[in-house]
């Protein structure tokens, strides 16, 4: 796929705010080769400045010669280019429902924050990959769900690590509990904010909201 194209196909699915992978040939001189070529690195890298949920590859490791070393090349390759803005095709996506409208706020808000961290609480899946698509800049996704099935879909967005997580019937007990596992993990560093999205207790039941919390 010419470079063009690629790139106008990335763009409508992140506008739409559809996941999107780009796969296969990616680093295909690697089959028979140690090393990638210029173009195959140059590819990879204006993937990830696109900011796709995820590249993949194919026949490198399944039946190349060296598919260790092509996992590593890729990782490489990610880690560097992540380092830089990106290209910011999301903001061109318009939020169409109170959800979406949430999800970017969230976004935003852990932006002007300079926060490391977004943690979302959702039990399908589809909070966490709302969040996702209005790419944060800086702040890893930690999206905590009850089910195995939706914590493994939920790799495929990016910026996105997710976790299970046994839901209490107080919701902030539940966000206690996801920011302890955080810790744990040394995912989160005293004295800086945490973007949370989850549902909150009012009068009326419960509705989703966005809070902020100072790690201690």
């Amino acid at each position: 796929m010419l470079p063009g194209a690629q790139r106008d196909m990335v763009r409508r699915c992140v506008v739409a705010g559809k996941p999107v992978i780009v796969a296969t040939h990616l680093l295909e001189s690697m089959i028979d080769n140690p090393m990638p070529t210029r173009a195959e690195v140059t590819d990879v890298a204006n993937a990830v400045y696109e900011q796709v949920d995820a590249v993949m590859l194919s026949g490198e490791t399944a039946t190349g010669k060296y598919p260790v070393r092509c996992v590593s090349v890729l990782d490489r390759i990610a880690r560097r280019i992540e380092k830089e803005q990106g290209l910011g095709l999301h903001r061109g996506r318009e939020p169409e429902t109170i959800r979406e409208q949430l999800a970017r706020s969230a976004c935003l808000l852990a932006d002007s924050l300079s926060s490391r961290a977004i943690v979302v609480i959702t039990m399908r899946g589809l909070l966490g990959h709302l969040v996702s698509s209005f790419r944060p800049r800086g702040a890893i996704i930690y999206a905590f769900t009850t089910t195995e099935v939706v914590r493994r879909r939920l790799w495929l967005s990016r910026s996105i690590v997710p976790f299970m997580i046994d839901v209490s019937g107080d919701p902030d007990e539940t966000v206690v509990r996801a920011l302890e596992r955080l810790r744990k993990h040394d995912r989160l560093v005293s004295g800086e904010p945490v973007v949370i999205v989850a549902n909150v207790a009012t009068s009326h039941g419960y509705v989703n909201a966005i809070q902020v919390r100072t790690m201690e």
